[in-house]
């Protein structure tokens, strides 16, 4: 099987910057995106989830002019049956390959939460393979998962008590999210090529960031469009959180903040660990 000459994978954070890069690169001619930004190719077939099952089989009904809660059950299984046997890394490759651009470009959070022997799966696609990772203050970055995840869900934060705000925040879907411990050792044992980034520093100096970018993928990004690289993209609502939640939550991610500060030599002076 063929497989992808050069690509990259922005592994995450979720709410960290990733789609503000993605908005960067996507103009670039040297960098190929697929339709969507997040492929969730990994996630999927390392049974993660299965979000790239059902978009892909939302985008077969439409394609065909049907709604997908209007279709029988049956012919919907035969159609998820065929995707499901076909999203392997032939597909995966046949969608991002490209003869023109220098990379193939696949920007997906969810892969921050495999493990080595997931990341693995990767050199199944690609021998040359360069990882981007951005992280966010951990509790920071959190709040703002929490916030778009309620928001987009349409509940009010408002209403919630703070004890069920801190069970919440403490749960898998957010917390786990949030312990960069776990994926910088997966990364680390996985990859030589690995470009770490902390938000905090992109968000204030943009300019600087691209020219990492330039340094570490080796292209010219001097030519593409930066207009609208200072607007703020899947913006949450701002909520305050109480004193007790803030004070929950850095203890529950101390490790991280410690980890960080020992793999790095230093956090941003944003990330305030203190409990």
């Amino acid at each position: 099987m063929k497989k992808i000459d050069n690509l990259i994978l922005c592994v995450g954070a979720q709410k960290a910057g990733t789609t503000w890069l993605y908005s960067l690169l996507k103009s670039s001619p040297d960098v190929k995106f697929f339709k969507y930004k997040e492929v969730h190719y990994f996630d999927y077939v390392s049974s993660i989830n299965k979000q790239l099952l059902n978009r892909s089989g939302r985008d077969v009904f439409k394609s065909l002019g049907e709604s997908l809660h209007e279709v029988e059950s049956e012919r919907k299984d035969d159609v998820y049956s065929f995707l499901d046997r076909n999203l392997n890394d032939e597909w995966y490759v046949s969608v991002l390959s490209s003869e023109s651009a220098v990379y193939s470009a696949d920007f997906t959070p969810e892969y921050a939460l495999l493990d080595e022997n997931q990341l693995e799966k990767v050199w199944g696609v690609s021998e040359n393979c360069k990882i981007i990772f951005i992280m966010r203050d951990p509790v920071e970055r959190t709040k703002s998962a929490m916030q778009y995840f309620y928001q987009n869900k349409g509940r009010d934060l408002g209403k919630l008590s703070e004890g069920e705000l801190i069970h919440s925040a403490l749960s898998p879907i957010f917390l786990n999210r949030s312990l960069y411990e776990k994926t910088i050792h997966a990364l680390d044992s996985t990859f030589e090529d690995v470009l770490y980034l902390f938000y905090e520093e992109v968000m204030a100096d943009k300019m600087g960031a691209i020219s990492k970018l330039e340094d570490f993928l080796n292209i010219d990004l001097s030519h593409i469009d930066k207009t609208g690289l200072d607007k703020k993209v899947n913006k949450s609502d701002q909520y305050s959180f109480g004193e007790k939640f803030e004070k929950s939550l850095r203890y529950a991610l101390s490790y991280t903040y410690d980890s960080v500060l020992h793999r790095f030599g230093y956090v941003p002076d944003e990330w305030k660990k203190e409990v």
